[in-house]
């Protein structure tokens, strides 16, 4: 991996979980909201801010985090 890719990853992963907390997600729901969105392949490094932001915005108002389920016990 080239100098440039890894850090071009780290900037990636530190501009999700900015926007993760922008929208209000917990550390908990970040953590699920990321597994959502690698299972079903939407994430991608280039997407921007504004829409890693929107997206988890839309994720946490449609329930996506449950505490109670049996996989978060």
């Amino acid at each position: 991996m080239s100098w440039d890719r890894k850090e071009d990853r780290e900037s990636a992963q530190q501009k999700f979980r900015n926007a993760c907390k922008a929208a209000g997600l917990s550390e908990a729901e970040r953590q699920e909201f990321s597994k959502y969105m690698h299972n079903n392949n939407l994430l991608s490094d280039y997407m921007s801010y504004g829409d890693i932001k929107s997206l988890a915005e839309e994720w946490q108002g449609r329930g996506g985090y449950n505490p109670y389920h049996r996989s978060n016990r």
